[in-house]
Formats: C-alpha cells, sequence, structure tokens
C-alpha cells in the first residue's frame, strides 16, 4: 500500500472513531487530524472539509457493500436461502467492523438520499431482486420498497440494540432469530 492510500486510511479511520463517538457535529478537523497523526493541512489535502468527508466516507463504505450482495443475490438460491445469507452478511459485516457498521447507522439518514440509482447501492439491489420474487410469488409482500424496508428492519434494529446495549452482542450469535423472523414476514399468506 502506498503512502498516500495508508494516510488517507489513517484519516478515515480517525474521522469514522471520532464521528462515531462525538458526532459529526461535535468532530472537528483538527481531532481527526490529530486522531491520524497528520496535520491539519494534510487532511485537507485528502478531503475538502469536514462535511465532505462525512459524505464521502458514508458513499465508499456503504457501497463497499454492493459487491458482495450483488453475489449473494445472483447465485440463483431458494429465496429464503438468499435471504438469510442477506442478513449473515450484513450480520458478520456489523461485528466484524464495529465502528464502520455504526457510522453507517448513524448517518444513513442524513446521506442515503444522495445515493443515486446508477451507484449500484446494496438497498436497490436488494429491492431490486425483491421485485423479482414478488413477481416469482416468492416474496408475498406486494411492494418492493416495502419488502425492502422489511428485509432490513429487524438487523438494523438489533444492530442498534447492541450498540445502545440493550441487547448483547455479537449479532450473529441472534442472527438465526432475525433470519426466520425476517423471512417468514416476507413469505408470509396475506
Amino acid at each position: 500500500m502506498r503512502d498516500t492510500e495508508k494516510t488517507r486510511r489513517s484519516i478515515v479511520e480517525a474521522a469514522i472513531a471520532l464521528f462515531v463517538t462525538e458526532g459529526i457535529d461535535g468532530t472537528t478537523t483538527r481531532a481527526i487530524a490529530e486522531r491520524a497523526r497528520v496535520s491539519e493541512g494534510l487532511l485537507y489535502r485528502y478531503f475538502p472539509g469536514k462535511e465532505r468527508m462525512a459524505w464521502e466516507i458514508f458513499r465508499e463504505n456503504y457501497l463497499a457493500y454492493s459487491g458482495e450482495v450483488a453475489a449473494i443475490l445472483d447465485a440463483r438460491r431458494p429465496f429464503a436461502e438468499t435471504v438469510d445469507a442477506v442478513l449473515r452478511y450484513f450480520a458478520r459485516a456489523f461485528d466484524q467492523e464495529p465502528m464502520r457498521f455504526r457510522y453507517l447507522l448513524m448517518t444513513q439518514h442524513n446521506f442515503i438520499a444522495r445515493i443515486t440509482a446508477e451507484m449500484g447501492s446494496p438497498g436497490r439491489l436488494i429491492e431490486f431482486y425483491l421485485k423479482g420474487a414478488i413477481k416469482r410469488g416468492e416474496c408475498r409482500v406486494p411492494n418492493a420498497p416495502l419488502a425492502t424496508a422489511i428485509l432490513a428492519g429487524p438487523l438494523l434494529q438489533s444492530a442498534s440494540a447492541i450498540v445502545s446495549g440493550a441487547l448483547a452482542g455479537p449479532l450473529a450469535r441472534w442472527i438465526d432469530a432475525i433470519a426466520a423472523a425476517t423471512i417468514g414476514a416476507l413469505t408470509a399468506r396475506r
């Protein structure tokens, strides 16, 4: 890895940690630079400002999930197995990179509307998959955006409960129950 890539990664990791613990508004570029062990001037060579940094970190990390989600959705498994695999993938991501996942959870409402269809986001990939599953009669929720919310809801709420301390981690500990509830909700006869 080149020095510029290491420096950028150090800045991003410092920013994520501070954004999660202090909030974006409560974090200064000076604090990010200090934590990353770079000068504040160098930080500005990588990001023009804190708000732009927060957006770019969200976009890059959120879209990084797209490749794996696409591979899961393209595997041509039965519907329940596909949903289960998607949920298990995100549970592993939460458990393996908790700060990254927490950052995405806490900033999604600020930035998700900026993600365009052309970006190929994991949410849009899942929605497209569910649209086909509805047409095939595999998913009984009549609306793909609603089905996407139902798929994500139990997992994200459980992750949030772990973050708040209301539920003991790791998320993998609860994935069987989360998957069963989610698949049940998506396939229940109406």
